[in-house]
Order: C-alpha cells, then structure tokens, then sequence
C-alpha cells in the first residue's frame, strides 16, 4: 500500500513536495533553534567578557585600573628621579665634609708641630732662666734678665 492509496485525490508528486516542504520546514526550525542556542551563547559570552572588565573587589574598569597605574607608575618615576638627585646632592656635600675634614685635620696637625716646637723654645728659656744665679744686686740682675732677647 502507498501513500496515494491513504489520502484520495492527492497525486503522487503533491505528497513528494508536502514531504520536501515538511523537511524544509523541519530544517528551518531546527536551523532557527540552533541559531537561537549560537545566540544565547553569544550573549553568554558577551556577559562574561564583561563580567571580566570590572575588577570584582574595586567595581572598576581593569582599563581605568591600568591607567590609574599608569599614571601612579610615571609619578613614582619622576619621584625616583628627583630622589636620585637629592641622594645625589647629599653625597656630594657628605664627600665635601669629608674633605674639609681632612683638610682641617692637616692643618691641626701643622698647627700642632708648630705650638709643640714653640713649647720646647720656651722650657729651653725657661730652663736657661731657671740656671741663671742672680748676682750681688738681685734687682740690677732681674732688669739685666728681662733686657735679654
């Protein structure tokens, strides 16, 4: 038994088309549920993608975030730089100090030498003094002693 035996007055060729037209429509539902998941998929992925821009514990941007860092990172370059020159100068005035140390530490010691030979002239006049007998007239030998050079 064939399908034309089921349903009077209906040709072979209509039921083959109303077969291809049913298969037709089946595919167009089934292409329209499988874009309709490709859709919901998209949507889904969209969501998350942005989902992924906000940083969850400050609820910004992961951009503003990078150009919030940004601008920290060149302000801690220009800081660093000034911090560097500053080291810089203090250096040099602690090298300059040290310098002047030295300096001054020479020159101590030349005064030093100096006062120390000046030190021995004078225990030397003193010991001189100090061996000189005053003669009959105590006050003729104290004068005489004072005239020396």
């Amino acid at each position: 038994m064939s399908l034309t035996d089921l349903i009077p007055g209906v040709s072979e060729a209509k039921l083959i088309g109303a077969g291809v037209a049913l298969a037709g429509v089946v595919g167009l539902v089934a292409w329209g549920g499988i874009q309709t998941a490709r859709l919901h998929h998209a949507k889904n992925d969209v969501t998350t993608a942005r989902a992924a821009l906000i940083d969850p514990v400050t609820k910004k941007t992961w951009q503003s975030e990078e150009q919030a860092a940004q601008r920290d990172l060149g302000t801690c370059t220009a800081n660093s730089g000034r911090l560097d020159a500053a080291l810089a100068a203090a250096n040099d005035s602690i090298q300059a100090l040290k310098d002047a140390a030295v300096a001054d530490a020479m020159a101590n010691r030349a005064h030093q030498t100096a006062a120390q030979a000046r030190s021995a002239d004078a225990r030397r006049d003193v010991a001189a003094l100090m061996e000189t007998k005053p003669s009959g007239d105590r006050c003729g030998s104290a004068f005489e002693l004072m005239r020396e050079p």
